[in-house]
């Protein structure tokens, strides 16, 4: 039968085991020492994987239209906004999204990608500045590249 053990229990266990083999004070310290380390590095491990859940999911409740639409509707969203949500430092926000990414129905972003300044339209209303560059970016790729756009600017000038 299969019993699940924690890492932080499987350390407590070759400690024991090891720890009965050894005779000299010197090494039972170094022992000692060490495993001490290994619940440190192992509980600050722990500690950083939940607050990238949290992060993520704070990203996910906020940002559902874009996991739901796509690019160009993402919400303007704040490092200090998320920061705030799950109860740790904009720094700490920071670190943990930096380099990491994640899989959507849209494609792979970094979760940085999720942040960004919002412009306030002439309605009163925020938009995602990164919104804007999505629609930008599409409007361009859907663009007939065969046109001539100075050829057009030119006849619109004498008309």
């Amino acid at each position: 039968k299969f019993v699940p053990i924690h890492v932080s229990d499987l350390a407590e266990i070759i400690y024991q085991t090891i720890s009965k083999e050894i005779k000299n004070e010197k090494d039972k310290k170094y022992l000692s020492d060490n495993l001490q380390k290994a619940k440190w590095f192992i509980k600050n491990l722990k500690y950083r994987n939940d607050n990238l859940l949290l992060l993520v999911r704070a990203i996910f409740n906020k940002q559902l239209p874009f996991f739901d639409k796509g690019p160009e509707f993402l919400i303007p969203l704040t490092l200090k906004d998320i920061a705030s949500e799950i109860n740790v430092h904009e720094s700490t926000v920071s670190r943990l999204s930096n380099g990491k990414y994640v899989d959507t129905p849209h494609g792979i972003f970094e979760i940085k990608y999720f942040f960004s300044s919002k412009i306030t339209s002439k309605l009163g209303g925020h938009i995602s500045s990164n919104s804007i560059k999505e629609t930008i970016k599409k409007i361009i790729d859907n663009e007939d590249s065969t046109v001539n756009i100075f050829y057009n600017f030119n006849v619109l000038n004498k008309s």
